[in-house]
Parts: structure tokens; C-alpha cells; sequence
């Protein structure tokens, strides 16, 4: 029975030691943004890349804590000037991989 339990503990101690390692998560991004006056609409695009490492850390840890998960964020402004309204939409797309 002694030797049972021991290699009960000794298995989980194996197992949780051997996933928790660094990992990096990398995501690529691309902002879009669409501003509107009365004289008309202008897209502006951008891309890049981000790459976040975190240490001792499971696999599904860092797609959740470590935010590597594909996410969209969106925002707006209006604004207006002398009776001229101004419109602004961003966008950020941000497809992300974990290594």
C-alpha cells in the first residue's frame, strides 16, 4: 500500500513539474483605422507583432492569464467643430499563437 501512494505522489509531482515551463505567446496584429469628415474618408492600416514570454506557466494558463487568445478591439469617436461633425473608428485585430 506504501509503495502505492508513493508512486501516486511522486507521478502527480512529475506531471504538474513537467507543464508548467516558459512559453511565449506571439500576436500579430493589424489596426484599421476609418476617419470621416464632409470632405470625405480616410482608412489608415497598420500591422506589427507582439511577443510576450512568461515563465513557469501551463499551456492553458497562458492562453488565458497570459491573454493569447484571438481578440478584436473596436473604438469610436465623434467630435464636432463649429457645427462640422468628425468621425473616428478604430479597429485592432489581434490573431495570436502560442510557442
Amino acid at each position: 500500500m506504501k509503495k502505492t501512494i508513493i508512486f501516486a505522489v511522486v507521478a502527480v509531482a512529475v506531471m504538474s513539474a513537467s507543464c508548467r515551463k516558459e512559453r511565449s505567446c506571439t500576436c500579430e496584429w493589424t489596426n484599421t483605422n476609418v476617419s470621416t469628415s464632409p470632405a470625405g474618408s480616410t482608412t489608415t492600416t497598420s500591422t506589427g507583432k507582439n511577443t510576450t514570454k512568461m515563465t513557469k506557466i501551463k499551456k492553458r494558463d497562458a492562453r488565458v492569464w497570459g491573454s493569447c487568445l484571438d481578440h478584436t478591439d473596436k473604438s469610436s469617436n465623434s467630435s464636432t467643430f463649429g457645427g462640422v461633425t468628425y468621425t473616428s473608428e478604430n479597429t485592432t485585430e489581434n490573431k495570436c499563437t502560442l510557442d
